[in-house]
């Protein structure tokens, strides 16, 4: 795995979250070393089923969608949408939630209780 994922080094982060390993981003570099042993983690899911109403999301959004490889020709956010909905996407919170994973190390807080 280790191995596996020191191969995608110097790849650029990939800000479109598309499948595919020219650019990666966090969850899709994990998937891809875990992969490597035959072992698949976490749920890709249809972006369009995540909470996307934040505004924070909402703009964001707003700013990439035209650089977005699913959005090519179209004229607008709302044309390209379904496109966009449709493609799979491995969040963190998905690995978090496998069960065969664990936490080695982390810098985040434990949330309370």
């Amino acid at each position: 795995m280790v191995a596996a994922a020191a191969g995608h080094l110097g790849r650029p982060y990939d800000l479109s979250f598309t499948p595919g390993d020219d650019a990666l981003y966090c969850s899709e570099l994990v998937a891809l070393a875990y992969a490597a042993v035959d072992v698949a983690v976490g749920e890709w899911r249809p972006l369009g089923e995540l909470m996307l109403d934040h505004a924070a999301v909402k703009r964001l959004m707003a700013r990439r969608w035209r650089a977005h490889p699913v959005c090519r020709g179209a004229r607008s956010l709302a044309a390209c949408w379904p496109a966009l909905a449709a493609v799979p996407i491995l969040t963190p919170a998905s690995l978090a939630a496998d069960p065969r994973l664990r936490i080695v190390g982390t810098t985040y807080l434990p949330r309370p209780r």
